[in-house]
């Protein structure tokens, strides 16, 4: 089998994460059954099991954008710079989480692994007042 090409691979899989949560029912386009999704929340196996994930994670979310403003390919790797704009429905506050995504792509074009990397500390916890709170303290000790 000749392996799907980079850019028609990465395309396809940028346009189905931008098009979340409405492209969800489409994750066995994007992932392989045994593919691998990994962040500061967790690191799951199995496209089914992706699937249950992020159902869960966006059904606490309304207003969602995924930007994807650059990509750097490597053999099979794809390295995304993203901004993902979300408001939470309990709090209806805009949050604006900046990372960057490694995904792994086979050569049939589907990931194999996507691992993010962003600070959740800064962008997500500290906006939790308890959380907040004790990470005050913390840095406050760290620094004396």
């Amino acid at each position: 089998m000749t392996p799907v090409p980079m850019d028609e691979a990465v395309a396809r899989y940028v346009a189905w994460w931008q098009g979340l949560p409405g492209t969800l029912d489409q994750i066995d386009t994007a992932f392989t059954p045994d593919g691998r999704f990994a962040d500061p929340f967790g690191d799951i196996r199995g496209s089914a099991a992706i699937r249950r994930h992020l159902q869960k994670a966006y059904g606490k979310l309304y207003d969602v954008q995924i930007d994807v403003s650059d990509r750097a390919i490597s053999g099979r790797v794809v390295y995304l710079r993203w901004t993902f704009a979300l408001r939470m429905r309990r709090s209806k506050a805009l949050r604006t989480i900046i990372g960057m995504s490694e995904v792994h792509i086979g050569d049939d074009g589907r990931a194999t692994a996507h691992v993010d990397h962003w600070d959740a500390t800064s962008q997500v916890y500290e906006h939790i007042p308890v959380i907040a709170t004790l990470l005050r303290a913390v840095r406050a000790r760290i620094n004396h």
